[in-house]
């Protein structure tokens, strides 16, 4: 697809002029809802994230691209004006944080959208329940001549917008069925739970719960908009430098870019954004990595002092499937499952007790204070809050046949919802899908500086990490890091543990590995191997049942 295109002050004031009454209507209608402004700005940043995501469309590299397929294509995005089509896709990416700041998850303030924006489109979409529907088809409507926006004179541009906003539309609502995932991905991430299973299999800290699943895997479903993630570019491990250090990144196996909207048939009250993850140095503007600020500077302290020897290469290592039971994402999906089945007052009562009352090991109870279940706006914010040790404790107090009786929803469901599928039944402690180098800067950590790059669920990001690319496929850790497994297991320490130490570390024994030749040698041809056999990903996940 050829063409080119100039914009005019003219048309770049129009931009700009719907811009700014898109966000400054979003604004208005947080403002309009006291009681829920904190998930009112929640949903902004969301919303803001997709208006990013949008932009990110201009990258031939990174993005689905402008075709009827919806996959790139560098002639096309080559024809295409870089500010003009910049300016109209943040005016695109504008009124989605309307819609998504007002309309989807703050319905007050659609009245107030329709009186600032300009009276065609307010015209346009309607209002009440009409406006969810009809935004569905402005991205189309918008990528045409209706506003004045784009000239009739480049139709290419009006073309592309259509086509790629189609494309994108098409992949909304995938619906994830774990019947679809691979047979040895069901069996590693269903719970262990007799003396014969645990023996043949060990414990992989795959499994999707701690129990026998009520709702088996292959039952699971979730609907999910995925949003776009710049790619990971293939990485050779001969590229390593000799001298420089293998160091894990841990991290859970959440999806990044994606809104959950229901979760085995239960349409949520409100759509839960996912950030990864993995995913998240694929999303996100300014950071590579995100935890909370002690564990966040003693990564960025572990870096800099490896650094010092030569090139650090962070990794990322699955830390389990129920580790992403500490984050707001977990918490929120499952409290907006809730929303739609209210428990009575009795019931309510009993949950709140054994949020209370849990704890582990003799230790005092996690969450004493927490909100009671007949307040659930007031518990999810409260959650939101918490440091991660308190989710994921709630999450664990819950976790159980009594509150599955009294109306909890499905936990392992929902954990299969916000979980990045391709990593469902990766044993923990598996690497390499995504590796970043440490920059001449050194690590740093920091806030965000734009609420594009905020993550909820963290407040310190991990910045001075420049993205690599990844290993085809997750390598298991006494492949990744050799030299730590072999000191554990040296030192005495059984099999079963090695997963946990490798997080946790034990005495002076740090996970971290020295990369020589016969380590990139030893690493390429495990790969190489790996790509010989019938399903490389098959291959890999299954070296955790032998």
């Amino acid at each position: 697809m050829g063409g080119s295109a100039s914009s005019s002050p003219a048309v770049q004031r129009s931009l700009a002029n719907f811009m700014d009454a898109a966000m400054s209507t979003t604004v208005d209608g947080l403002r309009s809802t006291g009681k829920r402004i904190k998930k009112g700005n929640a949903a902004l940043s969301n919303a803001m994230s997709d208006a990013y995501d949008e932009v990110n469309l201009l990258d031939p590299a990174r993005q689905i691209g402008l075709t009827s397929q919806g996959r790139g294509d560098p002639s096309v995005m080559r024809s295409i004006n870089t500010p003009l089509v910049a300016g109209a896709q943040m005016g695109l990416g504008a009124a989605n944080a309307a819609y998504r700041g007002t309309a989807n998850l703050l319905g007050q303030g659609v009245e107030g959208v329709r009186s600032a924006l300009p009276k065609s489109l307010s015209d346009y979409v309607g209002t009440g329940a009409q406006f969810e529907r009809d935004f569905n088809a402005m991205p189309e409507f918008l990528a045409g001549t209706g506003f004045g926006l784009i000239p009739a004179s480049v139709p290419p541009i009006a073309k592309g917008f259509t086509e790629g906003t189609a494309a994108r539309n098409a992949e909304r609502g995938m619906v994830l069925v774990g019947k679809d995932l691979l047979p040895i991905q069901i069996r590693n991430a269903t719970p262990k739970t007799s003396p014969k299973q645990i023996k043949e299999y060990g414990i992989l800290g795959s499994e999707l719960g701690t129990r026998k699943l009520a709702i088996p895997i292959q039952d699971m479903m979730a609907d999910v908009t995925p949003l776009p993630l710049s790619k990971v570019d293939v990485f050779n491990p001969q590229d390593l430098e000799l001298g420089g250090t293998m160091v894990p990144l841990w991290g859970d196996m959440s999806r990044g870019g994606g809104i959950v909207e229901e979760i085995n048939g239960v349409k949520l009250a409100s759509p839960v954004r996912t950030y990864g993850g993995r995913d998240f140095a694929s999303e996100n503007p300014e950071a590579f990595w995100a935890s909370m600020a002690p564990m966040a500077t003693r990564a960025k302290d572990y870096f800099n002092t490896l650094a010092k020897e030569g090139t650090v290469y962070p990794s990322f290592t699955n830390m389990g499937a129920r580790s992403l039971d500490s984050s707001s994402m977990m918490t929120d999906a499952l409290i907006e499952q809730l929303k739609q089945t209210p428990l009575s007052g009795r019931k309510a009562d009993t949950l709140t007790k054994m949020v209370r009352n849990y704890s582990e090991k003799g230790k005092p109870a996690f969450n004493p204070e927490a909100p009671s279940f007949r307040k659930l706006d007031e518990l999810q914010t409260w959650l939101q809050d918490q440091p991660l040790n308190k989710r994921m404790s709630f999450i664990n107090s819950l976790d159980n046949n009594v509150a599955s009786e009294l109306g909890i929803p499905d936990i392992p469901s929902t954990r299969f919802a916000i979980s990045d599928q391709s990593q469902i039944g990766t044993p923990m402690g598996s690497s390499g899908t995504l590796i970043g180098e440490v920059a001449n800067t050194g690590v740093y950590t920091g806030g965000p500086l734009t609420p594009l790059a905020r993550h909820p669920g963290y407040d310190t990001l991990i910045k001075g990490i420049n993205k690599k690319g990844g290993f085809a496929v997750p390598v298991p850790s006494e492949i990744m890091y050799p030299d730590t497994i072999n000191d554990l297991l040296n030192a005495g320490y059984p099999k079963f543990r090695v997963p946990y130490l490798m997080q946790r570390g034990a005495g002076d024994i740090k996970t971290a590995q020295k990369v020589t030749t016969q380590y990139r040698d030893s690493l390429s041809k495990y790969i190489e191997n790996l790509f010989k056999q019938k399903d490389p990903f098959e291959a890999a996940i299954s070296r955790g049942n032998k």
